[in-house]
Formats: C-alpha cells, structure tokens, sequence
C-alpha cells in the first residue's frame, strides 16, 4: 500500500504485452483507495518530540495515464495533464472502496506500455506531521511491471520495485 503526503506522487507502469488478449483501448481507471483513517486525528512521535493532535487530510488526486520517456520513467501526459479526482465526493468510498475514474475520450493502449500516475494534492495548510489521505493498493502486474515515486515534490522520478 502506498500513502500519500501532498506532493506525493506514485507511478505504476503497465506493459503492452500485458493485455495481449484484450481490446487495447483504456476507457477508465479503477483505484483501489484506503479511506480507514478519514477524518481522524492521531499523536506522533519523532525522537523525544511527541505532536499532539495531527490531523488526517482529505486529499485531491491528480489521476494521470503517461506514456514511457527514453530513460523508462514516466513521460509526458496522454490526457492532458490528468482527471481531479476528490475522495470526499465518493460517499460510499469507506463501503464500496473501489473508485472508477472514466476518461473523457478512451485512449488506445501504447505499444510500449503506459504509466498510471496519482499525485496526492490538499490546498489547505498542513503541519509537518499532519497526514494526507488516502492510501492507494498497488498491484504489480504479471510481466514485472514496475512502480516509481517523486517525493518530496519537485525531485526526480524514482524507480521503487
């Protein structure tokens, strides 16, 4: 499971190969989201530090599909820039969990593979041990796909498998 802190970005790579078989057209992106701790506040601890009441965040994602750079990281968006997706509007999410983001216009799948990327963004201000939810399930493929990171905000890209 991946959680997320503003800024945070997440990018799963999915090969071609993977969806011989199938229509190569990608008409929406199912997340699997873990909204447990919504709405809640928490203590944490660093050394002998010890912050009281941190608040949880409801976060904004950003949910992007990207083809692959030269160098196999994430490239430039195929959706223009990427869907705004808000947890707070899903009101079933802490039930049901699974959200379906449909694509303005489907998109035929690259042959060498596409990125999923999710950036976690909240417009309010947060303290330095305040945390963003939510946290996203993710799921390597059966080819040996590969997941990337950019944190803090800003920095390269990351591979992380």
């Amino acid at each position: 499971m991946q959680g997320g802190k503003n800024g945070y970005t997440i990018a799963e790579y999915f090969s071609a190969t993977e969806f011989i078989n199938k229509m190569p057209i990608l008409t929406d992106i199912i997340l699997n989201i873990n909204p447990f701790v919504i709405n809640k506040t928490f203590t944490a601890i660093e050394g002998e530090q010890i912050f009281e009441n941190c608040v949880t965040h409801i976060a904004k994602l950003r949910v992007d599909v990207r083809n692959t750079s030269d160098n196999g990281q994430p490239g430039e968006s195929l959706i223009d820039g990427g869907i705004i997706y808000e947890t707070k509007d899903k009101s079933n999410l802490k039930t049901h969990k699974t959200v379906n983001i449909p694509l303005e216009n489907p998109l035929v799948f690259p042959e060498d593979g596409l990125f999923i990327v999710v950036e976690w963004i909240v417009t309010e201000d947060i303290g330095k041990h305040d945390s963003v939810t939510p946290g996203i399930w993710c799921t390597q493929s059966k080819d040996g796909s590969t997941s990337w990171d950019k944190w803090p905000a800003g920095t390269s890209w990351k591979q992380i498998n």
